[in-house]
């Protein structure tokens, strides 16, 4: 079964609101009394009253907080500024992303401790921070200490104590508050108060800072609102990143005990008015005062929304939806995030529920009208303006790995969950993110492997046309995913580290920003027996090769019959370098089987490149990443090889890989290769946890050289069930044999290139011809007991023939943007297709693509209306085409031309296996 995700129109947000819950001024009654914004997402308020056990523990929670007096708590407050993040221990490197990982104490809040080596800050001997930076302040200075290395980076300890002391201190405030706001704890609300009040006198005058991992800290006085040469959102006062200035905990705190009695006695009768101008409201000012950022920042606009809820300010409140108004902006035509991460997918999701949760039922006092957009919200339901939320969440459901986890390709941290456990797996398309899944099966039997063809410049990896594997219960062949530890650019997210081909040494080229890089060539997701998915990408390599696509054969249920075939052409430069890498997760052992493998001394840096290891994550990869690469053994001149991969606690789990280029000797490398997750951010463990590299090398004296890496990939518990692999070149025509241990035998063809002709094999049960794109015939006892067929008028073996077509093109047309039940949108072509086949390749004048999944095939007069998931996105007017999804452009030309491939199966067993 194929999953279909409908997707839904994005309408313009800000319309969708005056649509769904604004009403003229003249209409709006009296305007209910709201509840305190913050009690549906309160994790102790709706609990605590009934929970003896959960109030006791939220208690335990505040118990240092109510212990101290008052004049420690003034005292903890930081003067200067809200601290500053990226503090290194200048004595070890325990750590990551230039933060070390210290202890800290509320009860010696000035003082760190290192938790990898055991040196204290500051007041250290051996780094004095005996130099003083000045800022100017409301009334004089503010002196900040540093310790200066040699090499003159600056290490803040004072400063970072700080950062310690005001993050601990917002936590307690929202704790108090929310304990006040479930039992009327007069003490929790005191106490949640004073920190509230010392924080809303010193704020206003706290430094601006750009905080960044490995730069130096620059500071502004409180009267700034950026600094010059920073990027507006690198300039804060309260965090290190503007999208987080407006503090959460801070303004919950304040929701939780606005209404109570004794807020009015404290700080002369001016505790309401300081918390809500000078410290919130100052907050939200700082914030306003930056650019609308349309893409990828929307935590700042929820955080204004929340914030003006709590303060009860309808302008912020229209000011934040209209800065959101240009969400819809940020979205794929797939529906999926234009940050093409499940990571930022979900946290972007996790921001929209805020938004339907805080503003849920809201409305502007009687007769406020915006002196704005002229326009009053009544009854505010943000899930009716913000379609996309459901849309996001399937997406993540239907592409997570078996045991929860998010896909981990691009930025994504590898340990994230989007629920629990998959009860079953099936594949999906998401075409305009650039993610095939291919798979099957349910419980220890599921199976995923996948296709990575994203786009796109946002946290992309350069990683294009990289694959990975899941079976057995582990990610036996995996994407590292997301690290903010200093191999990210040079290992984590470079070409190098991931399971794809790497030409002449070098990284690939990072995403197309319009995405416009990788073309999906075909997406078949047949009955049970046959998932295929084939993509290319010339702009990874642009201007050095001619051909650079992958294919990807998913044969079989799911893991207990199931393998992979995966055929890598390239053409172009002087050297290709196939790679697959191990678990990322576990130690692993890999061997060629039958091979002699001698140690090589060097390295496999293409010449003139020295590797010098980075000192933070922000070092480019420039193709360094091989020296990460060590403890090398060779094998040269090999025609085909068994690589086989175990989990070392589960010796009968892992890949067994068979190998080969028809036509070409490779030289084989094993090595070992940061694994990255099991360092668990810390910088000192990086070259602790490795796992296996396998690369294979193809090298030829003059450019170009053309290599197809033919290869099948299968997951093992236990005694493999693929014998042997053969590849076969004839022109554009590949072949491949596989033979299993049972004596079944698969034979598998393929077209290297666009072409009608017929390819034509021999082979010991018969000629094979293929008239198409793709063709599988399994012989089991001598005769074909199972047949599939892609893009072909026919497949034979012998005496057996498979009948299909090979597919219908023509010109659109008409498109429309319709939702019909499970369909987006539709297409009118002029043919008419026998019924649901491949995936929908339309063409744009430009000879640009989009792809679709096709749900319904409809008749109409002289053809069919193709009914597809996907939201079309095209808009034909004036002989031109516009597509207003991310990344919106304009195409000069009005045609649209269609192609669907035909797909034919010979009956399989319907068993399972």
């Amino acid at each position: 079964m194929h999953v279909t995700l409908t997707i839904v129109a994005i309408p313009c947000v800000l319309c969708a609101l005056t649509s769904a819950v604004c009403g003229a001024a003249a209409e709006a009654g009296a305007a209910p009394a709201r509840p305190r914004v913050f009690s549906g997402t309160m994790p102790y308020t709706q609990r605590l009253a009934g929970d003896d056990a959960a109030l006791q523990a939220a208690r335990e929670r505040v118990r240092t907080a109510l212990s101290l007096s008052p004049e420690a708590v003034r005292a903890m407050v930081p003067t200067t500024s809200g601290g500053l993040y990226f503090t290194d221990c200048p004595n070890c490197d325990v750590g990551r992303q230039d933060v070390g990982r210290f202890s800290w104490s509320p009860q010696e809040p000035g003082r760190l401790i290192c938790r990898g080596c055991g040196e204290s800050y500051p007041n250290n001997p051996k780094y004095p921070d005996e130099h003083v930076l000045e800022v100017p302040a409301p009334q004089g200075v503010h002196r900040f200490h540093y310790y200066e290395r040699s090499d003159g980076k600056r290490f803040f300890f004072r400063a970072h104590a700080d950062w310690w002391a005001k993050e601990w201190l917002e936590r307690q405030a929202r704790d108090l508050a929310e304990i006040y706001a479930a039992t009327g704890d007069e003490d929790c609300a005191r106490r949640a108060a004073e920190i509230l009040v010392r924080f809303a006198e010193v704020y206003p005058g706290y430094v601006v800072t750009a905080q960044y991992p490995f730069t130096p800290t620059r500071f502004a006085p409180w009267t700034a609102n950026s600094i010059e040469g920073v990027f507006p959102y690198r300039s804060s006062k309260w965090s290190w990143w503007a999208i987080m200035d407006i503090s959460i905990p801070i303004t919950a705190a304040y929701d939780g005990i606005r209404d109570w009695p004794g807020l009015a006695g404290m700080a002369g009768g001016q505790a309401a008015r300081m918390i809500e101008v000078d410290l919130i409201g100052g907050m939200v000012r700082f914030n306003l005062g930056m650019p609308n950022w349309e893409r990828s920042v929307h935590q700042p606009r929820v955080h204004k929304l929340l914030a003006a809820l709590v303060l009860r300010r309808p302008d912020w409140v229209h000011e934040a939806l209209r800065r959101y108004s240009r969400v819809g902006r940020s979205f794929l035509y797939d529906g999926c995030y234009e940050n093409t991460s499940p990571s930022y997918m979900q946290q972007f999701l996790g921001t929209l529920s805020v938004w339907n949760d805080a503003a849920a039922g809201y409305s502007d006092p009687p007769g406020y009208l915006d002196a704005v957009d002229q326009r009053r919200f009544d009854n505010l339901n943000l899930a009716e303006a913000f379609p996309f939320y459901d849309r996001l969440r399937a997406i993540l459901l239907a592409t997570r790995l078996p045991d929860g986890r998010l896909l981990p390709v691009n930025d994504t941290w590898s340990s994230s969950r989007y629920g629990g456990p998959r009860d079953s797996v099936e594949p999906v398309m998401l075409p305009g993110m650039g993610v095939a899944v291919l798979g099957g099966g349910s419980g220890e039997h599921a199976m995923q492997a996948w296709l990575n063809f994203t786009d796109g410049a946002q946290h992309k990896q350069r990683d294009t046309l990289s694959v990975g594997l899941f079976a057995h219960g582990h990610e036996l062949l995996p994407d590292i995913g997301y690290t903010h530890t200093r191999y990210r650019g040079v290992w984590g997210g470079a070409t190098m580290s991931h399971n794809t081909v790497v030409v002449d040494g070098l990284p690939m080229a990072g995403g197309h920003p319009d995405h416009l890089g990788s073309r999906l060539r075909e997406y078949v997701a047949a009955p049970p027996g046959l998932q295929l998915v084939s993509a290319e990408n010339l702009h990874a390599y642009h201007g050095l090769t001619t051909a650079f696509r992958r294919t990807l054969v998913m044969v079989g249920r799911d893991s207990r019959d199931a393998y992979l075939i995966d055929v890598f052409h390239v053409a172009g430069g002087r050297q290709h370098d196939y790679l697959l890498h191990g678990s990322a997760d576990a130690d692993s052992t890999a061997t060629l089987d039958g091979l002699t493998m001698e140690p090589f001394g060097g390295t496999l840096l293409r010449e003139g490149v020295v590797f010098v290891e980075p000192e933070g994550e922000n070092i480019p990869d420039t193709g360094t990443g091989y020296g990460l690469i060590r403890d090398l053994r060779r094998a040269a001149a090999v025609e085909a090889a068994c690589l086989d991969i175990r989990l070392n606690t589960q010796p009968g789990v892992g890949t067994r890989t068979l190998l080969a280029a028809p036509g070409a000797t490779l030289e084989l490398y094993l090595g070992r290769s940061p694994s990255i997750r099991r360092a668990e951010e810390s910088d000192a463990r990086l070259n602790e946890a490795l796992r296996p590299t396998m690369v294979a090398r193809r090298r030829a004296a003059t450019a170009p050289l053309e290599t197809v890496f033919a290869t099948v990939h299968e997951p093992v518990q236990g005694t493999p069930r693929l014998h042997s692999l053969t590849a076969t070149r004839q022109g554009d025509g590949l072949l491949l044999t596989v033979c299993h241990a049972d004596g079944a035998v698969d034979y598998a063809a393929m077209a290297l290139a666009e072409s009608q002709a017929p390819l034509r094999f021999e082979t010991p049960d018969g000629p094979l011809t293929l008239y198409g794109v793709w063709g599988l015939a399994r012989l089991r006892g001598g005769a074909v007991a199972e047949a599939h067929l892609v893009g072909g008028e026919e497949l034979a073996l012998g005496a057996f023939r498979l009948r299909g077509a090979r597919g219908w093109s023509g010109e659109v047309r008409g498109v429309a943007r319709t939702r019909v039940g499970d369909s987006g949108g539709w297409f009118d072509v002029d043919q008419s297709p026998d019924g649901l086949h491949g995936t929908l390749i339309i063409t744009f004048a430009d000879d640009t693509i989009r792809a679709f999944n096709v749900t319904g095939v409809e008749a109409i007069a002289g053809g069919a209306r193709l009914h597809v998931a996907e939201n079309p996105g095209i808009e034909v007017e004036g002989g031109q085409v516009r597509l207003p999804h991310q990344p919106p452009r304009t195409i000069a030309g009005a045609r649209l031309r269609w192609r669907l491939a035909g797909v034919a199966h010979h009956p399989a067993a319907t068993a399972a296996p």
